[in-house]
């Protein structure tokens, strides 16, 4: 989970990059496209990265007023699972209120399967 707030705010590059491994995989993403995309996309998706990209960067901001150095690196795995979590309870207060479609469903699957992971992996 590299420099994931670069999605949702201007982040200049800040420390250095190694690994203690003989290999190490990475995507690079496009942050603009990334947002020209969700927006295009719109719907309860849009919704709910609107909602995971301002509490993300609320937290960053709060440590940095607490005096921790943020890097690159970002938050603890638990930290960014519990900020999707709280992102997917204020996506669904602020959704019209309808039947789910076939994307919200899936989305609930999939967040469902990762916390019950990661809920195993503890």
């Amino acid at each position: 989970h590299l420099c994931v707030v670069c999605l949702w705010a201007e982040w200049h590059h800040r420390g250095r990059l190694s690994s203690g491994q003989n290999m190490s995989y990475f995507i690079k993403v496009n942050c603009e496209t990334f947002g020209q995309v969700a927006m295009k996309f719109g719907g309860p998706l849009f919704r709910y990265l609107q909602i995971f990209g301002i509490l993300l960067v609320s937290e960053i901001e709060y440590l940095q007023e607490q005096g921790t150095i943020v890097s690159d690196m970002n938050l603890e795995k638990e930290q960014l699972i519990h900020l999707a979590a709280q992102a997917e309870r204020y996506s669904d207060v602020a959704a019209p209120k309808s039947a789910p479609n076939k994307f919200t469903q899936s989305l609930s699957r999939i967040l469902t399967i990762k916390r019950a992971s990661t809920q195993t992996e503890s």
